[in-house]
């Protein structure tokens, strides 16, 4: 017997010799061939996640909480003096009739008006048959010198001075300083006819926006 013979012998006499408590059949080897490749398999896939490309991305999650920001300044505007007095007009005196001065500021664009209640000093004694119209001249910081006559001012509003800024408050004020003078049409009517007179000149200082 050759080499080969025995060799082919000895391994026939030993194939079915246990191993670990398992006989070698052909029916075992395919049984653990199955297993083997099933494990190769199971082995492969966490290799595949790792290899993916370095280019992937993973998403990120996100949210997001909106806060409405909101708030509000009132409008303020101030006039100095404020309320209400009494103006004595000498009817007989045709030239300026003293002086007031006034003081306004707003948190805003302004305007200040001036309007007559009866368009002239209204003599009431008469029931209103004379009206003598006067003028009021003013002089406005940072405007200059406004003229305006009561019959214009008659039930109406009549703009002494605006401002439109929003950007500058501090000079969102002034003063202004006026007085009234008697507007008699013609000679024979520079004395006044006996009587009351009176009339109500009404300063508004009013935001504009």
């Amino acid at each position: 017997m050759d080499f080969g013979s025995r060799l082919d012998a000895n391994f026939r006499s030993h194939a079915s010799m246990p191993i670990l408590s398992l006989t070698f059949t052909s029916h075992n080897w395919r049984i653990l061939m199955k297993t083997l490749t099933k494990l190769a398999i199971a082995a492969a896939v966490p290799a595949l996640a790792y290899a993916a490309p370095a280019s992937a991305q993973v998403m990120e999650a996100s949210d997001t909480f909106v806060v409405n920001l909101e708030g509000s300044v009132d409008s303020v505007c101030e006039l100095l003096p404020n309320g209400s007095t009494t103006f004595d007009v000498d009817m007989t005196d045709f030239g300026n009739q003293g002086a007031l001065a006034i003081a306004y500021n707003c948190n805003s664009p302004y305007a200040v008006y001036l309007e007559s209640a009866n368009g002239g000093m209204l003599n009431t004694t008469s029931s209103g048959v004379v009206n003598i119209p006067y003028d009021v001249e003013a002089v406005v910081l940072n405007v200059g010198s406004v003229n305006i006559s009561s019959t214009a001012m008659n039930g109406s509003q009549q703009e002494l001075v605006r401002e439109t800024s929003w950007t500058n408050m501090f000079n969102n004020g002034g003063i202004a300083g006026g007085n009234i003078d008697l507007n008699f049409s013609g000679i024979l009517d520079q004395w006044a006819v006996a009587g009351d007179y009176e009339d109500t000149l009404t300063i508004t200082l009013a935001a504009e926006f």
